[in-house]
């Protein structure tokens, strides 16, 4: 989590790339409450990605350097696509493990096939059919592509707002909490 003091001085030296934009107090405690929750490295390298992009004429506002830190953290996820996915799997099917696949792989296949260990789940497809196979291929792209969506929009989310969307599902009274100082 990026400090107070390491944050203002990454919005600070930033800032001077603008000459339109005075960056204030009331600034920084927004930028922080959108940002301050970023290892200090990771938010510098997307505040310089960010103002570095061709034809930028205006400072960055909070959600554009986090949508950066969220593309950041894709390229460095390096999950495959959904049919990157599927191609691996069915690999895998016909005998021929992969050493190391994306977890969610993992959780894809087996809810697939409806087993509770990724080798059950294996064995299970193995012994499906061609046609059986063009049927779970689609099944498992759906499957694949809405966990990846799941995962994109928790990825997205403040901690405060993950947190209440985890105490709605779980059914409990959801209040944000105010942190202005007064």
């Amino acid at each position: 989590m990026a400090s107070d003091a390491e944050l203002t001085k990454i919005l600070t030296v930033a800032s001077q790339a603008f000459n339109n934009y005075d960056l204030t107090d009331e600034a920084i405690t927004v930028y922080h409450k959108i940002l301050g929750h970023f290892p200090a490295d990771i938010l510098e390298a997307a505040t310089l990605q960010t103002i570095a992009e061709p034809g930028r004429a205006f400072f960055p506002a909070p959600g554009e350097i986090h949508k950066t830190i969220l593309e950041l953290r894709r390229l460095a996820d390096d999950a495959p696509s959904a049919f990157e996915a599927w191609q691996q799997v069915a690999t895998a099917a016909r005998g021929s493990y992969a050493d190391a696949w994306h977890d969610r792989i993992d959780q894809a296949v087996m809810q697939l096939m409806g087993a509770s260990t990724p080798g059950q789940a294996m064995r299970l497809l193995g012994r499906a059919t061609t046609d059986e196979m063009i049927s779970h291929r689609a099944r498992f792209i759906e499957l694949y592509d809405r966990m990846e969506g799941k995962s994109r929009t928790e990825q997205a989310m403040l901690p405060e707002v993950r947190e209440a969307a985890r105490r709605i599902l779980s059914g409990q009274h959801v209040a944000l909490e105010d942190r202005r100082e007064e």
